[in-house]
């Protein structure tokens, strides 16, 4: 058999071998594209941003990664004050240890993902009881690490927050 590739096909071979080569340019465009658009995430990370007492690791397990804003970003309406306010309006009786500007990525929180947000560190609430009505409750109480209060740098609005805790 010679391998002439469609020179000596039907029509219908010679058609089907056009779509074949059309769905392959399209995966190699494709492919492109996504290569591109990963370049330039991990570009990103080079300006990633750390909240001191947050490890960055644990965040990352909690899928949130914080970045620095864009410089094209106007800069934001509401103060690091303002965005304090919120925090604490949202959560009486929490004490504000740093408010930082960053750009959020957060897949499976819509609300912050892809968006620039104050992000408000705030000592956690005491410990709480996560333990059934009948079960020890000294061997469930979880123990938070961090909570982190994100707010929406145009509005001043509390739009939600971060807390991860450890168990006994």
């Amino acid at each position: 058999m010679t391998k002439d590739y469609g020179l000596t096909m039907d029509r219908t071979v010679s058609h089907r071998t056009r779509i074949a080569g059309g769905v392959a340019a399209a995966g190699i465009t494709l492919f492109a594209v996504i290569t591109a658009t990963m370049g330039s995430a991990h570009a990103t990370v080079a300006s990633a941003v750390t909240i001191s007492g947050v490890p960055s690791a644990t965040l990352a397990t909690d899928n949130v990664h914080l970045f620095a804003p864009s410089a094209a970003l106007p800069v934001p309406a509401v103060s690091a004050a303002g965005a304090t306010a919120a925090a604490l309006a949202a959560f009486p009786g929490v004490q504000v240890k740093s408010a930082t500007l960053a750009q959020v990525s957060d897949p499976g929180s819509p609300a912050v993902d892809g968006k620039s947000m104050w992000v408000v560190n705030v000592t956690p609430p005491d410990a709480f009881n996560t333990a059934p009505p009948n079960a020890p409750s000294s061997k469930l109480a979880a123990h938070p690490l961090y909570m982190l209060v994100f707010v929406d740098p145009t509005s001043g609005q509390f739009v939600m927050a971060v807390e991860h805790s450890t168990t006994n």
